[in-house]
């Protein structure tokens, strides 16, 4: 994993070199590589690409109540309760306590 990952971080350090850029990860391949692994239900992968783009997590696209509800349930499929309760809590809380079927 952190192989794959150290790849990832090498390709974009030569990529600045070449084209120029401060040589991070560019958000669409962060938000790329964590719905690839969500898709393909890989939760190892998911897991490790949520806590190392944490960052991307806190950006509009994730931070509605839908994606945090789909996070939590993607985590609770996978029996990592702390997580699943993080992803779901959240947004009843940031939706001024709007109920959702969050445990189907």
């Amino acid at each position: 994993m952190y192989v794959f990952f150290n790849h990832i971080h090498d390709y974009f350090e030569e990529r600045s070199q070449r084209f120029g850029g401060d040589g991070s990860i560019d958000d669409k391949t962060k938000n790329g590589l964590i719905w690839l692994a969500w898709n393909r239900n890989n939760f190892e992968y998911f897991s490790f690409f949520m806590t190392e783009f944490e960052d991307v997590l806190s950006t509009k696209r994730y931070d509605s109540a839908y994606w945090q509800n789909r996070f939590g349930q993607f985590y609770l499929a996978h029996k990592d309760y702390n997580n699943a309760i993080k992803h779901n809590i959240r947004p009843l809380m940031d939706n001024g306590g709007v109920l959702m079927l969050l445990l189907n």
